[in-house]
C-alpha cells in the first residue's frame, strides 16, 4: 500500500508524493503531512499548506517560496524564433531589437538571424535585455508571452 506525503521540495515547491508503508522519505524534515502518522490527506491547495501543531491548515496566500518556484517553472527555457518575434512585436520591442541587431557584427547577429529557437539562458537574450533596459522579470514575461504563441 502506498501512502501520501505533502513535501516542501528544495526548490520551494510543495508536492504530494507517495511512499511505501515500510519506506521513509529521504528528508523527513521537509514532510508537512504524512498519512501514516497524521491520517488521511485532507483536501489540499499545494503551496498554501502549512502544519499547525497536529493540524494541516490552508493559508490565504501562497507561501513565498512556493510562488517563486511555480513562477520559475512557468518561464520556458526555450521558445521558437517565431514565438520570440511575435511576442516582441506584441510588446512593442520588435523594431528596437531589429535596429539593435542591425548594428551588431558577429555571433549575436548570427544567433538572431539563423537560429530556429531562442534559449532564455543565451548571451543574446541577456544582451537584448540590457539593450532594451528590461528587468529579468520583464524578460521572463516576454518568454511566458511567447510560449502562448503558435510555434
Amino acid at each position: 500500500m502506498m501512502h501520501k506525503l505533502i513535501v516542501n521540495q528544495p526548490s520551494g515547491k510543495q508536492e504530494v508524493t507517495e511512499i511505501a508503508a515500510s519506506g521513509e522519505y529521504f528528508d523527513m524534515s521537509r514532510v508537512v503531512w504524512d498519512e501514516r502518522t497524521d491520517g488521511a490527506l485532507p483536501a489540499v491547495t499545494l503551496g498554501k499548506m502549512q502544519r499547525n501543531g497536529s493540524q494541516l491548515v490552508t493559508l490565504e496566500d501562497y507561501l513565498p517560496e512556493h510562488a517563486e518556484a511555480v513562477y520559475q517553472e512557468s518561464v520556458p527555457h526555450e521558445i521558437t524564433m517565431r514565438q520570440a518575434v511575435l511576442a516582441l512585436r506584441e510588446a512593442g520591442y520588435l523594431a528596437a531589437v531589429e535596429t539593435w541587431v542591425a548594428s551588431l557584427d558577429g555571433e549575436l547577429e548570427i544567433y538572431w538571424k539563423r537560429s530556429q529557437t531562442v534559449r532564455r539562458d543565451h548571451a543574446f537574450v541577456e544582451s537584448a535585455r540590457v539593450e532594451l533596459g528590461l528587468t529579468q522579470q520583464q524578460m521572463d514575461g516576454l518568454f511566458i508571452l511567447a510560449a502562448t504563441k503558435e510555434g
